[in-house]
């Protein structure tokens, strides 16, 4: 699994803390968190409701804003867990950027996203409407295996943690 630039980040804390004084929480070696590629129609500089939805439930997410990035993208971090498409994203046909993305990675669980609920793409694992929030999040958490789910909300440091997998202090 691609940790979506964990391990660069943690790399990055550690590094600051080094460098000064201020107490900051220990992170995890590796924070396990299911990550998705979300191909989007919006552009870059607004900000896409289903992100901070995907984002809220814990889930990494790397963005595209166009088929030709969505491959790009995928070329480059080929082991997220899944892809959202928003079927109007700009480019190439949904059906043609699916059959596209398979030939990266032909395993990748794909789940479109469309306003009216009823326009497939075909090729996509799960198809929902872009008005359900809940739908989506369900086929996404359908795709993370139970194992991931459970180490990711092992690994989260709400505040008040004392250690890893400790739960919140009292």
């Amino acid at each position: 699994m691609q940790s979506c630039g964990a391990d660069e980040a943690e790399a990055f804390i550690l590094q600051s803390q080094k460098a000064d004084s201020i107490p900051r929480p220990r992170i995890p070696p590796r924070m396990v968190r299911p990550c998705f590629l979300i191909v989007d129609k919006q552009y870059p500089g607004s900000i896409s409701t289903r992100k901070l939805v995907i984002e809220t439930a814990l889930l990494n997410v790397i963005t595209a804003y166009s088929a030709k990035e969505a491959i790009a993208t995928l070329e480059r971090f080929s082991n997220v867990d899944g892809i959202v498409i928003d079927t109007e994203v700009y480019g190439m046909s949904c059906r043609q950027l699916i059959s596209e993305l398979r030939k990266i990675r032909s395993d990748i669980p794909i789940v479109t996203v469309s306003p009216s609920g009823h326009d497939r793409c075909d090729g996509e694992e799960h198809h929902v409407s872009s008005y359900d929030p809940q739908d989506l999040l369900q086929q996404l958490d359908a795709i993370c295996s139970k194992e991931t789910r459970k180490a990711a909300q092992e690994n989260d440091f709400p505040p008040g943690l004392k250690e890893p997998g400790a739960g919140p202090s009292q």
